[in-house]
């Protein structure tokens, strides 16, 4: 082919991608690495993202890009692409521009040094496009978690005053104080039913209180009573037209007077036993909807523990020992919204305050009927006959809705009392609570009626920290879907914005800055080894390209996506020189990558190093230049005895090192770490 020709071809090729780069959704760019990011080439792209022609942009014609940075993000780009460079690597950043029109954008940046063959670096090369919808819409997000673990926090906060009062007046006022501020209406009242008749007893208008407290009003055919009865809340959008206000005196009289017009009740009910309702009047903006509802049936369960307890610890001040245990237990229950955490602490305060010998926790799975032990203390095995007897019994416990009561054998004196309780909260079954005696006691009428207000307790504790776990759970897989819908690199695209997200979450943790950091580095660390994964995966699709990667940087590559996914450090040291054959160079990597996953999945490691030496002939013992690859770990180890060959990928291993003619050496003993060695020699 001719100069001519060849020049024109590549002339074609050179407009060909100049098309491709102006046709792109953002500004493809090369610049000189200096503080102005003095631009030699601009994409199109540049008007739609930024509000200046290419023409403004090169040689800083009318304006440098590095005046387009927001202030206080200059010096932190400035700062990560020196270490790129520095590094010989690409990078990617997040940050704010203003464009022509003075509007801010987030945008995502990726690009490279352009480096000669003697290593100077020439210019810069990347992309650039438009984020800030993704931006928005993750911080929107947030917003929205925040808001619902501030209702959780705060609903749980309200729990914790409620069952620590035991003053039932005092109680009660507090839960129509609440349930008015949690819903932002006008007015709430508490109503209690005693037989055919429901009475005002907490009311929080402190004017007319005098008055309307101990009113009372007919159960039949009241909205309360449609509460109770349902088990559901009720809403009225204006109760004036109720035909039961209409026409009964004593209900019109007490609309007028609390000045009444929409209406939600929701039930009190404690082990199907109907203790009252909450009112709230009349919201200050807008009408009632599901938030209210859903806070006011949390409430109302924290409102019937807190009833209970006053009511028994007035009933009967013999109880108070008791009554301070279950202050106890519920404090335990209300220290965690971690669910194990909070079953393990509640079951270990309960064995030791009422002296019995165990207690379990048993949950109904979320896909089935199925009852699964989640805790126990003291923490052991339970025999699989009692196992499989405290299952049955469960599951006739949660279908009744009512606790078992198991005394021991009168023949056999060894035998341990048991009960077993119904957890429940917001009408729905939980699972249930399992309290073993000590060897010949009895549990008396005292002990379970305060098991009963445990369970109840331990009920609203498990369902807050569930509704707390699956409000986490939505917001990751909101956003989980939120990526894989917006960005458009499929796997690799979502990589990159894991470092992303590390680099422009707004300050959602402003409470604890060392933490918020310590987070912002976890998430850095996992972005990195995510993508060092890919990077791996992407190389192994290529089997020319893994064997033209430099060996120290394919190891570093491995302990990198290690170290990102497990948390394990992973120390990598090189040493000498080696040129390796193809088939080698390929082995050793593979061996050294089952051995890392080995340390990733099995190995419970505190830290693990691969090393790679080159022995030269002349200090090698066999007087043959040979390589050394090692892989060691602290962590648990095994029993080569009883781990077979085909087990932890060593087949594989050592088919890898036969292939080469080297030799394959592991070393592992439990509690002492595993090392792994390959030995080949020219």
């Amino acid at each position: 082919m001719t100069l001519p020709k060849t020049l024109k071809i590549l002339q074609e090729q050179e407009q060909t991608l100049l098309t491709l780069m102006n046709n792109l959704p953002g500004m493809a760019y090369r610049c000189h690495n200096d503080p102005g990011w003095t631009m030699e080439f601009v994409s199109k792209g540049s008007f739609s993202l930024t509000g200046y022609q290419p023409a403004d942009l090169i040689g800083n014609q009318t304006i440098a890009y590095e005046q387009l940075m927001h202030p206080d993000d200059r010096a932190s780009v400035w700062e990560d692409v020196q270490l790129a460079l520095k590094e010989k690597r690409p990078f990617q950043l997040a940050y704010r521009i203003t464009t022509a029109a003075g509007e801010e954008k987030w945008v995502w940046e990726k690009g490279r040094g352009v480096f000669s063959a003697n290593g100077e670096l020439l210019a810069l090369e990347g992309f650039i496009t438009d984020i800030t919808e993704r931006v928005l819409n993750r911080q929107e997000l947030e917003k929205r978690v925040e808001a619902r673990t501030h209702e959780l926090t705060t609903l749980f906060d309200v729990q914790q005053a409620i069952t620590s009062r035991l003053d039932p007046d005092a109680v009660m006022q507090l839960i129509a104080d609440e349930a008015r501020r949690l819903t932002s209406s006008q007015r709430a009242i508490v109503f209690l039913l005693e037989g055919d008749v429901f009475r005002i007893v907490a009311d929080t208008d402190k004017e007319s209180a005098e008055t309307l407290l101990g009113y009372r009003i007919p159960a039949e055919g009241s909205l309360a009573q449609l509460a109770i009865q349902t088990q559901k809340p009720v809403y009225v959008a204006d109760v004036r037209n109720d035909p039961h206000v209409k026409f009964d005196p004593r209900r019109r009289n007490l609309v007028e007077q609390t000045g009444a017009q929409s209406l939600m009740a929701v039930p009190l009910i404690s082990d199907s036993h109907p203790l009252g309702v909450i009112s709230i009047l009349n919201k200050v903006s807008g009408t009632f909807g599901s938030t209210d509802e859903r806070v006011l049936m949390m409430l109302a369960s924290s409102a019937v523990i807190g009833l209970e307890n006053a009511r028994l610890y007035w009933q009967e001040q013999s109880r108070q020992r008791q009554l301070q245990t279950l202050l106890d237990v519920s404090a335990a229950a209300s220290s965690s919204l971690d669910l194990d955490e909070m079953l393990n602490t509640t079951l270990d305060r309960l064995v030791g305050l009422v002296g019995a010998a165990r207690a379990s926790v048993m949950l109904l799975g979320d896909d089935s009927n199925e009852l699964e032990l989640r805790a126990t203390y003291p923490d052991r095995a339970i025999p699989a006959q009692e196992l499989a007897h405290l299952t049955q019994a469960g599951l006739e416990v949660i279908a009744g809705n009512k606790p078992l009561y198991e005394p021991p054998e009168t023949e056999q004196p060894d035998t341990q009392p048991a009960a077993l309780l119904p957890l429940r909260a917001r009408g729905q079954a939980l699972g249930i609570l399992a309290i073993i005696g000590q060897q010949s006691s009895t549990f008396n009428n005292r002990q379970l009626a305060l098991f009963k207000s445990i369970a109840a307790q331990l009920g609203v504790a498990v369902d807050n920290t569930r509704l707390y776990e699956q409000a986490e759970k939505t917001a990751v897989a909101a956003e989980r879907s939120r990526l894989a819908r917006d960005l458009h690199d499929a796997v690799t695209q979502t990589l990159f914005s894991a470092s992303l997200i590390a680099e422009v979450l707004p300050d959602l943790w402003e409470v604890d800055q060392i933490e918020g950091r310590q987070l912002l580095k976890e998430l850095r660390q996992l972005s990195r080894g995510a993508l060092a994964e890919m990077r791996t995966l992407l190389l192994e699709r290529r089997p020319a390209a893994l064997v033209e990667a430099n060996m120290s940087d394919l190891l570093h590559q491995l302990a990198e996506a290690v170290t990102g996914r497990t948390g394990i450090p992973v120390t990598v040291t090189v040493n000498g020189k080696y040129t390796l054959p193809p088939d080698v160079h390929i082995a050793l990597y593979h061996i050294a990558q089952e051995a890392l996953n080995n340390v990733a999945k099995h190995a419970r490691a505190g830290q693990s190093a691969v090393s790679l030496r080159c022995v030269p002939a002349n200090i090698a013992k066999t007087g043959q230049e040979q390589v050394e690859l090692s892989i060691s770990d602290d962590g648990r180890g095994f029993d080569r005895t009883s781990v077979t060959p085909d087990r932890l990928g060593l087949g594989i291993m050592r088919e890898r090192a036969e292939a080469i003619g080297a030799t394959l050496k592991i070393e592992s003993r439990p509690g002492h770490g595993t090392q792994v060695q390959a030995v080949w020699k020219k």
